[in-house]
């Protein structure tokens, strides 16, 4: 099974072209995957080839016992990361309407799986519930975060969250 990742509307076509899955992005709104998901399909459609039997999602996770601490701890790595980002004219890819140069709790909200276990369950089951995905593909951990962090999310993750989703 072929995946291909993409931001542009253009790499969403290429991906229904060549791929047999599109992994939908971590940094766009669940509204602008939305769009780009009925593109994937729409051009596979057209194409003649069949529909995507797996549909593929990446999203930027931390996981900690209140929603505040969540958002504190990770602004404070992540929001350099998405910075970075900025500096190299990444978002320069992203689809139309969309950017990085909101508050780290405005990019952060309706894109990044960030919050105390109770929120994190209940955004996959937005992305669920709205995109259909079938894989979850989570990066929780970023450049300057302390293991002792790491860990804590991907325990509350693995025994808090994740259980429960099933």
């Amino acid at each position: 099974m072929n995946w291909l990742a993409a931001n542009s509307d253009g790499g969403v076509r290429r991906a229904a072209r060549l791929g047999d899955a599109w992994i939908m992005n971590p940094h766009t709104t669940l509204a602008t995957l939305e769009r780009q998901l009925a593109l994937f399909h729409a051009t596979r459609r057209e194409l003649g080839r069949p529909p995507a039997t797996e549909l593929p999602l990446i999203k930027e996770c931390y996981v900690a016992p209140e929603t505040r601490t969540a958002l504190a701890e990770a602004a404070a790595v992540l929001d350099a990361k998405y910075r970075a980002y900025r500096s190299w004219e990444q978002d320069r890819a992203l689809p139309a309407g969309e950017s990085w140069s909101a508050s780290f709790e405005d990019l952060a909200r309706d894109r990044f799986l960030i919050g105390d276990p109770a929120r994190v369950r209940e955004e996959i089951g937005r992305s669920r519930e709205r995109l259909g995905v079938t894989t979850l593909i989570v990066r929780l951990q970023w450049p300057g975060m302390a293991q002792e962090q790491v860990l804590r999310s991907i325990r509350l993750l693995g025994e808090q969250v994740l259980p429960q989703l099933v």
